[in-house]
């Protein structure tokens, strides 16, 4: 048990809350572009060739400016091609990933850059580190928390894009006040993520159909997946609205009698003090709009980044919940005990979205990232 004084000596915020607008763009670009080490990095296609050899990864691809082709990716060489319009794809061949890589290339082919990208989730980065031992920095939308050599960058189409529902900027109504909304914690979703073994739950269901993997054993390990452990453990619990809402998770009702529910409107969300932000295939693709309501976000502790994670602290933008869920109730009772405190995080959060969501702040952030890219891959060739 989490003792209350535990949780008020660490809701102390450890930086400070930066409103300077070319400060934190300067914070943000070393964020979106570190930990590369300058002067050790490579650009050359044999060394991404020799490590792609050792962990292949079907959605990295290659963009040669001099030649104006993309390398290393015969999939995306045949599916993404260069029009009188811009970059197209055709997804019938290699789905939504090469939709990804032709908007990537809209952004940033007429910059003449060379570049090597990854735009799937859940990038771990394995294949980013020459044989000679020299970084390899590649344009991510998501990167594990530290990752050597991933760029991040936004996610185009409707992720990363101002004003899509599930981003900043979404014009997100919310008109009931914090203390007079129902205090309950809420939270639905899709039965995405990973076990132990990275395994998604599609995988598990498959292999319990085919009389491979028995009940059992099946749920010991899709309860290393925090959005199962999430909904079996706290979905009769009295402070928590807790559901699936994908037709996978049909599956999982029958054998293991995990919640479902229909999806519900934003607004009807919305009427609820608390909102959970739970990891997924990467992140929770919940907390940007979120930050504009007047809901208090707790967030489990993630593994994963994404381009606009610098901005948000805990204790400063949210309240930080174990990746185990083992503080949910402790962290639940503070805020109850500390509305007035509850309010000042969540008008933190709401200042901190508006500013992103301003007009030319991330094209501002975008542009110093390509420039100290430039400055880092200066000389080298692809």
């Amino acid at each position: 048990m989490v003792q209350v004084n535990d949780i008020m000596r660490d809701s102390v915020p450890c930086c400070d809350n930066v409103t300077d607008r070319d400060t934190v763009l300067d914070r943000l670009t070393d964020f979106r572009i570190s930990p590369l080490l300058e002067g050790q990095i490579s650009l050359a296609r044999k060394d991404m060739w020799a490590s792609r050899r050792a962990h292949p990864a079907r959605s990295l691809f290659s963009y040669d400016h001099a030649t104006g082709t993309l390398l290393q990716n015969r999939h995306y060489a045949e599916a993404v091609i260069r029009t009188e319009c811009g970059w197209t794809a055709d997804t019938g061949r290699c789905g939504t990933s090469a939709l990804r890589a032709a908007h990537l290339l809209d952004q940033l082919a007429p910059l003449g850059l060379s570049f090597h990208a990854d735009m799937r989730d859940r990038r771990v980065g394995a294949s980013r580190l020459s044989p000679k031992g020299k970084i390899i920095p590649v344009f991510q939308h998501n990167r594990p928390a530290g990752a050597h050599g991933a760029i991040l960058w936004p996610l185009l189409p409707h992720y990363h894009h101002l004003g899509s529902p599930t981003f900043f900027g979404g014009a997100t109504r919310d008109s009931t006040a914090f203390r007079a909304k129902k205090p309950q914690i809420f939270w639905r979703g899709s039965l995405n993520g990973r076990d132990a073994q990275d395994r998604h739950p599609t995988t598990l269901a498959r292999a319990v159909e085919a009389g491979t993997l028995d009940h059992d054993a099946c749920l010991e390990h899709v309860m290393t997946v925090p959005r199962f452990a999430l909904v079996r453990r706290f979905q009769d619990h009295p402070l928590c609205d807790f559901a699936l809402v994908d037709t996978a998770s049909r599956f999982w009702s029958r054998l293991y009698g995990l919640r479902r529910s229909g999806r519900v409107a934003r607004e009807d969300a919305c009427l609820f003090r608390y909102q959970l932000v739970v990891e997924g295939n990467d992140r929770g693709s919940n907390f940007p709009w979120l930050c504009e309501t007047n809901c208090l976000i707790l967030r489990q502790d993630m593994e994963w980044q994404s381009f606009y994670d610098d901005m948000f602290r805990p204790w400063e933008h949210f309240i930080p919940i174990a990746r185990d869920f083992s503080d949910l109730e402790d962290k639940y009772e503070w805020c109850e005990r500390h509305l007035d405190r509850c309010a000042q995080i969540i008008e933190t959060a709401q200042n901190t979205a508006r500013m992103i969501a301003a007009r030319g702040f991330i094209e501002d952030s975008n542009d110093r990232v390509i420039a100290r890219y430039r400055a880092i891959t200066k000389g080298l060739e692809m």
